[in-house]
């Protein structure tokens, strides 16, 4: 059986138009991994540098600034161990990209 030329060119362009998809596909699927892999390490290093203290520098030279703690922020933990939020919020992210990984 012999296929016209014509058939064949639409045939190849079929698989060129699904290739295409794919790597779009593809494209967006390492996007959404790239996103989610900051998103982590940005909320780790909140994490880990959440618990310093602000430091604000003189606005002239010669006066200084006293720091003065203030009762408000009493409701803020004071140990270094991440709020329940923040370990949630991490192992939802690791999910997710380990889907994206997957489905790549």
């Amino acid at each position: 059986m012999s296929l016209c030329p014509r058939c064949v060119e639409m045939l190849i362009n079929e698989q060129i138009r699904r290739y295409n998809e794919k790597l779009e596909e593809i494209e967006q699927l390492e996007h959404a991994e790239a996103l989610a892999v900051n998103q982590l390490k940005l909320k780790r290093q909140n994490t880990l540098h959440w618990h310093l203290p602000l430091r604000f520098s003189a606005p002239y030279k010669g006066v200084v600034v006293h720091e003065k703690k203030c009762s408000d922020l009493t409701v803020v933990p004071e140990n270094d161990e991440p709020l329940d939020s923040d370990t949630e919020d991490e192992k939802n992210l690791m999910e997710r990209i380990k889907s994206i990984k997957q489905e790549k």
